[in-house]
């Protein structure tokens, strides 16, 4: 009987915590919550062009209407170019990317 009474008081001291009661951890914070996609408008998003593009100027042709040329133009300052290099700002009036758009020219 004696070891009985000493198995049963060695269970007796072990014991798992209450699921209720135990200590639950955090959940994963983001490292930077403050970073954002930055804000677009319809405008710019539909006259989006990724940096460092380059288009070739494209001729189109036909036999009704003469020829024209597909050139980018300034929406403020009315300035054109050529499409071999679509630039990051108008080099007229210094206007951002979203001011620029395509534009054929006869």
């Amino acid at each position: 009987m004696p070891s009985s009474t000493h198995t049963t008081q060695r269970t007796a001291d072990i014991s798992t915590p209450d699921p209720a009661t135990a200590p639950i951890r955090p959940a994963v914070v983001d490292a930077d919550p403050t970073v954002r996609d930055p804000d677009t408008s319809a405008t710019t998003t539909s006259r989006a062009v990724a940096p460092r593009v380059t288009l070739p100027n494209q001729r189109l042709a036909d036999g009704h209407l003469g020829e024209s040329y597909l050139v980018w133009r300034c929406l403020n300052c009315g300035e054109t170019g050529s499409l071999t290099a679509f630039p990051a700002r108008c080099p007229d009036c210094r206007s951002g990317r979203e001011s620029l758009a395509y534009w054929l020219e006869d």
